[in-house]
């Protein structure tokens, strides 16, 4: 870029190479283009992901809440399930001891203690 001045002759010039004031301005946009794009698209694809978490999450607490039948449903059925936990315990319990008492009839009767 060039500035002339000339005062003799009351003239000023000003001469510029435009292709290359161009072609830095181009580059300097396409640079400032592309980084805007980028973090455009990211700021949507977090966007998306917040959204689609806090779907699922008012999903699971739509499920979470019960009404007072289901509530009750549900406790009768834990209630049930432990019930069947406790028998069979008792049951294996009670299975070990009968096996002992076979075992131990057994052996007194090989020794003759019977």
């Amino acid at each position: 870029m060039k500035f002339n001045f000339d005062i003799k002759n009351k003239k000023a010039g000003f001469e510029a190479d435009v292709e290359k004031l161009v072609e830095k301005g181009m580059e300097q946009h396409e640079k400032d283009w592309g980084s805007k794009f980028n973090l455009k698209q990211q700021a949507k694809k977090e966007m998306k992901e917040l959204k689609h978490k806090q779907k699922i999450d008012m999903e699971e607490t739509k499920q979470k809440r019960l009404n007072r039948y289901q509530r009750k449903q549900e406790e009768q059925r834990k209630n049930e399930e432990l019930e069947h936990k406790h028998f069979m315990q008792g049951m294996a319990i009670m299975i070990g001891i009968a096996i002992c008492c076979f075992i131990i009839a057994i052996v007194g009767s090989i020794f003759g203690l019977g």
